[in-house]
């Protein structure tokens, strides 16, 4: 009997975490090609706040006082972020193994 409860609970949390995914992803799909910095934070994922914390690492334009972002712009640049990452990644990588191994032997 608490094993059916646990499987219904779980089976019932993985739809609605399904569902909840499929509608965050509809929302990216159907973002418009000029965000404000409003559709920007729901089309990342991320605050508004954190948003204008990082206007200035972000492709964006200004026009007049408003702060636009280019949807293709802003994936292009989210796809460099990726790589750089990546990059730093591989050259953490070859460092730390390209560095001598020091009292990695024990003496018996």
């Amino acid at each position: 009997m608490l094993d059916e409860l646990i499987k219904s609970i779980v089976s019932e949390t993985v739809k609605q975490t399904l569902q909840e995914l499929e509608t965050l992803d509809q929302r990216k799909q159907q973002a418009p090609d000029i965000m404000t910095t409003q559709q920007l934070a729901d089309y990342l994922g991320m605050s508004v706040q954190w948003v204008y914390e990082h206007t200035k690492e972000l492709p964006h334009e200004k026009r007049g006082r408003k702060t636009l972002f280019i949807k293709s712009e802003i994936d292009e640049w989210r796809e460099q972020q990726r790589e750089e990452k990546e990059n730093k990644k591989q050259k953490t990588i070859k460092i730390n193994s390209a560095k001598p191994r020091q009292g990695l032997y024990k003496i018996v």
